[in-house]
């Protein structure tokens, strides 16, 4: 299974990389992108079976793939969220 982490803090990326065994939760590939023409541009060469990403790019994200593009976010402070 394909992997794409979409965000524009590489660190955030860096950080996910790190956090799971993802070859023992069946990802094979994690392929990583700091904006959406890079995220648009793995989309156009790789089959991705899962997108993880900022929540702020869900919107746009989703214009790429014939997949759902399903947003859960965890919110500290709900008076920020519009």
């Amino acid at each position: 299974m394909n992997l794409l982490v979409v965000d524009d803090e590489i660190y955030a990326i860096e950080g996910i990389r790190l956090l799971l065994d993802w070859k023992k939760n069946g990802i094979d590939n994690i392929f990583d992108a700091a904006s959406i023409a890079e995220a648009k541009d793995i989309f156009s060469r790789e089959k991705i079976d899962m997108l993880l990403c900022d929540i702020e790019l869900v919107e746009e994200l989703s214009r790429l793939t014939s997949q759902p593009v399903i947003a859960e976010g965890r919110v500290n402070n709900p008076e920020e969220v519009s």
